[in-house]
């Protein structure tokens, strides 16, 4: 029998994104990296640096070459992985800023280096080839998405004609037999399952 999709998103879910601070600049907040994260003291001065460069357009989630920096949120997701691939088919959902060049590649270099085992095609290397980066979640078939945010078709949008929006009408579990895992939550009011962390996951989908 062909095992069912299960679809995991990367920031929130398996990356440890940063927190931020917040900078008031001639009367507009500015978003900036936390100096008390993780973050190498470097990566941050340079990142606040760019934003502050040109604080109306440059969004720090865009700045070049950060998605590289960012750590595992948990130490043993490659077990994570293994178990949920033990009974379904496993992809990689995530979606790379549009404005931030680098992120898609950063992502495909992150896969690879932090899940060596899994992506090594001469030795059981499953995950290899299974990225999937788009900005409309809601558009890919399978049984399960889990995701931190509701972003990007995971939900729908409140108001999908809106000038801003993508038209997003349904959310990717609002299809047949399909369910949007809501991770890191303990309620959730965009429809989703809440899950707060991946044993609740794991436990949840019987893996």
């Amino acid at each position: 029998m062909e095992k069912e999709i299960v679809y995991v998103d990367m920031d929130g879910v398996l990356v440890d994104f940063p927190e931020h601070v917040v900078k008031i600049i001639n009367g507009r907040e500015v978003k900036v990296p936390s100096p008390n994260g993780y973050l190498n003291q470097r990566v941050v001065e340079d990142c606040t640096s760019w934003v502050l460069k040109d604080y109306l357009n440059n969004d720090w989630t865009d700045y070049p070459g950060l998605f590289s920096y960012l750590q595992p949120l948990e130490d043993n997701l490659e077990e994570v992985l293994n178990r949920l691939e033990n009974k379904f088919k496993v992809y990689i959902l995530s979606t790379a800023p549009w404005r931030n060049y680098s992120s898609s590649s950063d992502k495909r270099e992150w896969i690879q280096n932090h899940f060596p085992n899994l992506t090594n095609i001469e030795g059981d290397g499953w995950l290899e080839k299974r990225l999937i980066l788009s900005h409309r979640k809601d558009l890919n078939r399978g049984r399960y998405l889990i995701d931190d945010r509701p972003n990007n078709g995971a939900a729908k949008e409140e108001d999908p004609w809106a000038p801003e929006s993508k038209g997003i009408i349904k959310g990717f579990g609002d299809y047949e037999n399909q369910e949007w895992i809501h991770f890191g939550c303990s309620v959730c009011e965009y429809g989703g399952t809440p899950k707060l962390n991946w044993e609740e996951v794991l436990e949840y989908l019987n893996c």
